[in-house]
């Protein structure tokens, strides 16, 4: 059994919110619902803008949840992609409770039938996968897996270290944990093993993941990378600053498309 596999670590970590699920949608807005295991359903949205080009796979950040990328989705997919954001066990309308060891698990399975469902409804079956904050594990362990159809990886006020994470934002140093036991869950191991090229955007003023963690990033990737830093961004307000932000991504959505 991992460490991370007990109460005390899952209501430390994680934040999440529940919603119902939508009723009432805007047009080119789908609901998503991957069945990954008995009775555990995860909730998504596509926010479609061309079936014929690739698609965003979206792991949002911890306090976040998919029906928040209402507000903003519309500048992901001007930059020539279709966009799936997923929640997480437990937050919007998904089943289940989070516990920290499922962001290495449930990725691989979503990503499958997220596959799948492209396929079936005749869309373009090749997929970015992106990972903004505590969704860098599941860009992180997906990228090191390479599965049939990964274009590339995104990711956002990410980090490598996963100690760092858990000592600075959740006094992990608080208790009895040595970072030789947290490595084995490190997105650092795991981004060392990723072959697609890598977007790394990041803000320079982010006070919960720190932008050293962004260069830990780009020096552990032994391919294709770049690193976008966006001066007096934060953690939160990051995409925001829309032209430093999405003209990148665009460049980088058009490069390996």
């Amino acid at each position: 059994m991992s460490i991370f596999d007990n109460d005390m670590f899952s209501s430390a970590i994680f934040y999440p919110r529940k919603v119902k699920r939508p009723e009432q949608l805007p047009a080119k807005v789908d609901i998503l619902e991957f069945e990954i295991g008995e009775d555990i359903i995860i909730g998504a949205l596509m926010f479609t803008y061309n079936p014929e080009l690739p698609s965003i796979l979206l792991f949002h950040g911890n306090g976040e949840i998919v029906t928040d990328y209402f507000n903003h989705y519309h500048y992901y997919i001007t930059s020539g992609v279709n966009l799936c954001v997923v929640d997480y066990r437990g937050y919007g309308f998904s089943s289940s409770e989070p516990m920290f060891t499922d962001l290495f698990t449930d990725p691989p399975v979503i990503y499958e039938l997220f596959r799948d469902w492209l396929k079936e409804n005749e869309y373009r079956d090749d997929v970015i996968v992106m990972g903004r904050s505590l969704g860098s594990v599941c860009a992180s362990e997906l990228g090191m897996i390479n599965p049939e159809g990964l274009l590339g990886i995104i990711f956002e006020s990410a980090f490598s270290s996963t100690y760092h994470l858990m000592k600075k934002l959740f006094l992990l140093g608080m208790v009895n944990v040595k970072e030789e036991e947290i490595y084995p869950y490190s997105n650092e191991k795991r981004i060392k093993e990723i072959e697609k090229p890598v977007l790394i955007i990041h803000g320079k003023d982010d006070q919960l993941i720190p932008y050293s963690e962004a260069e830990a990033i780009y020096n552990n990737i032994k391919g294709e990378k770049k690193l976008v830093t966006i001066d007096k961004a934060g953690h939160n307000d990051i995409s925001s600053f829309t032209n430093e932000y999405f003209n990148p991504l665009a460049e980088f959505i058009k490069s390996i498309s």
